[in-house]
């Protein structure tokens, strides 16, 4: 991966005002290597998942047409490698549990902790370009 080669983060959540804050947020903190992509529907991401569009994804767990454990799945299907972040407002064991289960990365509860979910995405970002570093295609 060369130096200038972007990382593009997927946030995906139906609450378009928690959309658009984690968006601006990672716009905001995140340095110029890093493009973020957004949307509010499960089926797009999906799409965008197989299409291999992102190389990160911060996703809701629980969204009315569908659910984040099936873009979940969708994602490492595609990719086994690509991070995924799952946040949720539902403190249950049962999600989590599910989760870690179906191969998510991390996990937060809503409202995350700004500073722990960029320690997450940052986390990511290092083990990302460690990786394709080690393992160019």
């Amino acid at each position: 991966m060369g130096s200038a080669e972007k990382i593009r983060i997927l946030v995906v959540d139906d609450d378009e005002v928690q959309l658009s804050l984690i968006v601006r947020w990672l716009q905001k903190l995140s340095n110029e290597s890093v493009v973020v992509l957004a949307t509010s529907n499960v089926n797009e991401a999906i799409g965008r998942a197989i299409a291999k569009e992102f190389d990160i994804c911060l996703t809701d767990l629980d969204m009315p047409e569908s659910n984040g454990i099936k873009l979940l799945k969708a994602i490492k299907d595609a990719d086994p490698l690509t991070p995924v972040i799952l946040m949720t407002a539902i403190d249950s064991r049962n999600a989590l549990e599910s989760s870690l289960a179906f191969g998510a990365d991390d996990y937060f509860l809503k409202p995350p902790s700004w500073q722990d979910l960029l320690s997450s995405v940052d986390f990511q970002i290092a083990r990302l370009k460690r990786f394709r570093h080690d393992f160019p295609s």
